[in-house]
């Protein structure tokens, strides 16, 4: 008789836990876990973000869902192939909260932004009605000399 649906879970779990662990060591680069991703998603020509990460994650993915479509479940390494969409989904998790904290970043700089955007133009708008204003009066000295020549 076979495991318990329990108990099968926590072992795979555990075997999940290692596929991970030999993943996560193809797929990072020191610093940077998703370098993998990271990069393929340039190379694409998607951004560096969660999104353009998700989307090379999804690529990955889609190999082994495809190969677990054309195959039975006898088929040969099935189970491999189901291991790799479950790490990948769990890493498309991780992802997925990524893209929360880049979206709320985003939206609290959002004001900060604009209000430096705001006072960066102002600044420029008074630095050319100053340049527009020393350029009238030059006109204007030159137009008097003008006349006081003739």
């Amino acid at each position: 008789m076979s495991k318990g649906l329990s108990e099968f879970m926590y072992g795979q779990l555990d075997e999940l836990e290692e596929l991970f662990k030999t993943k996560h060591e193809q797929y990072s680069s020191g610093a940077d876990e998703l370098a993998n991703f990271r990069r393929g998603a340039l190379l694409n020509g998607r951004g560096d973000d969660a999104e353009g990460m998700f989307e090379e994650l999804k690529a990955y993915a889609a190999k082994h869902i495809a190969f677990v479509y054309t195959h039975d479940i006898h088929g040969d390494k099935i189970a491999e192939s189901l291991k790799d969409i479950a790490v990948y989904s769990l890493i498309g998790l991780y992802m997925a909260e990524l893209a929360k904290a880049e979206d709320e970043e985003t939206y609290s700089l959002g004001p900060c932004l604009d209000s430096a955007l705001i006072a960066a133009a102002n600044k420029s708008i008074k630095a050319f009605h100053d340049l527009q204003n020393e350029l009238n009066s030059c006109n204007s000295v030159q137009k008097s000399n003008e006349d006081a020549e003739k």
